[in-house]
């Protein structure tokens, strides 16, 4: 025991780059200081562009008033009992800077800038050591200067953001781990990468990723290369134990102190929401096993659309699986980490990665880009990959690859056709664009399997203006086609930086009336006002008007049953109902407020009377022992 800790302590005082791996200490070159320049500008902006009021938000709120919890009784609980939905990690966290910094809103805006700039560092350094400093820039400078990238950093503190910072830095300390050579730097990344993989987990329930992207390695590494493998097991396998321990942790205590507000309540916890058929109405029960690949289907589509509205700054997509724009897409990441895994014999962070978007695919709602957010690096790696595989393979066999695309474009034009004919008038004009583009490409295709066009398809791949070098740029050496990439990327930047920069201004001067949770928080700070310190309060939006007004809330059931929610209202002792209007405009739950409120009036019409018309919602107060109203 001794001689560890003797030679633990003769490398502490020797110099650290004596015992730093050869790609950190490469020389970082000018084309790496202008991308990590441009992302400190993006960061800085991020900074300097916050909302200036905070606006409310559901998944904020809980862990605002967690993080409250956790400093000022050290438990963690949200409206008088134990939460068991959100892990505890973001809320740590939050009530760690709150301690050191103050609890204030510009203090948390701050910390989730400062995550997701950190985070696009660490990915430009995983990604860079992947694949070159070209991908690497290209996809960090996407997502930096993404539209929603800057939203999500100036107008939310939510916990992708920092789930993006421990993921990135646990992938690169995995991804390099082997090349360290000396005992005591490998003992110090090992330690980092079991914190931050378990920080990752208490963060997000979808740090099950990493777990299982370890474990699908470590398996496929058994299968490709034992050798290999028992090195892997004995420096991954504690970290996929640990992991797992800590899981286990947690979901025992969940089911320990789980507390159900009414008979069939299920936004409790992740698990019961994903048993649901579709917890958005959940009178339509328990999902069957068609139903969980039905999910699976559609959600593909959803997230393919969203990696495009990420990549083209577009955010009207249409998640139509024959889309170009969607289908595309898909088809090259999924070819991008086949190549990975078996490239490179079992690439962990392709393995993660599909550990990580298969979660999401059974996930029962849409939760928007915000899912491909935390992932989006490792997503353009792949899709750049399996774009280049795909070139490649055309070039070495283009009458397949032609005639492939040919096939394949027919077919999706029929569908087009036919999906379009069915729909009649229903259809959008990106179902009508989607039969254009594939009819252009079977016609292109077409053209190079004319048996004439054979001389032309030679000379296409004898030509020097595809392969030889125009220009060379910080000594990366580009052609014509990277040429046109880089100024497409430059064009996407710029257009997102404007875009930004109008988002920013806004952000310094808001309305807060023009929020979309406002009518919620205009009646919370009501019943703060007005309601006692006991009364309890019903209401759809429970983590904002419970955190504003200190009620204990209870949420408003998602029921056509209307005795049902009278038997809660008394059995709660219910003093004030909160009802939404114009939830029909834009529905989430089904019934929708609107409709809810309506049968439970109708029902019990001297139950209720009206205390409060504001803004969007209506406040009512409950009365002693109402009765249903009898049928005619």
């Amino acid at each position: 025991m001794v001689k560890p800790i003797q030679r633990l302590g003769r490398f502490l005082k020797k110099p650290w780059r004596e015992h730093a791996s050869p790609e950190l200490l490469k020389s970082i070159a000018p084309a790496d200081v202008a991308v990590l320049l441009a992302l400190l500008v993006f960061g800085l902006m991020l900074l300097g562009f916050y909302l200036r009021v905070e606006s409310f938000q559901e998944d904020s709120s809980y862990y605002m008033g967690l993080a409250d919890s956790l400093i000022a009784k050290g438990r963690f609980e949200f409206d008088f009992k134990p939460h068991t939905q959100h892990p505890p990690g973001f809320p740590m966290i939050l009530a760690l800077v709150s301690l050191v910094f103050g609890g204030t809103y510009p203090v948390f805006a701050h910390t989730a800038a400062i995550c997701g700039s950190l985070a696009l560092f660490l990915a430009y350094f995983l990604l860079r050591r992947k694949d070159g400093r070209m991908v690497a820039a290209a996809a960090c400078l996407l997502l930096g200067s993404s539209p929603f990238f800057f939203e999500f950093g100036t107008q939310s503190f939510l916990s992708e953001l920092p789930f993006f910072l421990t993921t990135m830095l646990a992938l690169l300390l995995a991804s390099r781990f082997q090349t360290l050579k000396n005992w005591p730097a490998r003992t110090l990344s090992w330690l980092l990468l079991v914190f931050c993989v378990l920080l990752s987990l208490l963060i997000r329930s979808a740090g099950l990723a990493l777990l299982g992207g370890i474990g699908l390695w470590l398996a496929y590494s058994l299968i490709a290369d034992r050798r290999e493998a028992r090195l892997r097991l004995k420096t991954f396998a504690p970290v996929l134990i640990l992991g797992l321990g800590l899981q286990m942790l947690w979901a025992g205590w969940v089911k320990k102190v789980e507390v159900q507000d009414w008979p069939g309540q299920y936004m409790n916890t992740y698990a019961n929401q994903m048993r649901m058929k579709n917890p958005r109405y959940p009178e339509q029960g328990i999902a069957s096993p068609g139903d969980i690949l039905h999910r699976a289907a559609e959600n593909l589509a959803l997230h393919g659309a969203h990696f495009s509205e990420l990549l083209t700054r577009a955010n009207w997509i249409a998640p139509l699986w024959y889309s170009p724009a969607v289908l595309l897409p898909i088809i090259l990441l999924g070819l991008g980490c086949g190549v990975s895994v078996f490239r490179d014999r079992g690439d962990f962070l392709a393995w993660y990665f599909l550990c990580y978007v298969g979660i999401f695919l059974f996930w029962p709602f849409d939760p928007g880009p915000r899912a491909i957010l935390p992932v989006f690096p490792l997503a353009f790696l792949y899709f750049w990959r399996g774009a280049a595989w795909f070139a490649k393979m055309a070039s070495q066999r283009p009458r397949a690859a032609f005639g492939s695309g040919f096939l394949f474009s027919i077919i999706l034009c029929a569908f087009s056709w036919f999906w379009i004919r069915s729909h009649g008038s229903a259809i959008g004009s990106q179902a009508k664009l989607s039969l254009v583009f594939w009819l252009l490409l079977a016609a292109a295709c077409g053209l190079f399997l004319w048996p004439r066009s054979g001389a032309l398809l030679e000379r296409i791949r004898a030509s020097a203006w595809s392969s030889r070098p125009m220009v060379s740029v910080w000594g990366e050496p580009l052609t014509v086609p990277l040429l046109g990439g880089l100024a497409g990327l430059l064009a996407l930047v710029a257009l997102g930086l404007f875009l930004q920069l109008g988002m920013g201004m806004a952000n310094l001067s808001p309305d807060p009336s023009k929020f979309l949770h406002y009518p919620s928080v205009d009646a919370a700070q009501w019943i703060a006002r007005n309601a006692l310190p006991t009364d309890v309060v019903m209401a759809g939006q429970e983590a904002i008007v419970h955190r504003i007004s200190g009620r204990r809330v209870i949420l408003f059931p998602v029921s056509s049953n209307s005795q049902m929610i009278m038997d809660v209202l008394r059995n709660r002792d219910v003093r004030y109902l909160i009802v939404l209007q114009d939830t029909n405009k834009h529905p989430f739950f089904f019934p929708t407020e609107d409709q809810r409120w309506r049968s439970l009036s109708a029902a019990y019409p001297e139950a209720f009377g009206l205390v409060r018309h504001g803004p969007g919602y209506e406040i009512y107060q409950v009365a002693g022992e109402p009765h249903a109203k009898a049928a005619n």
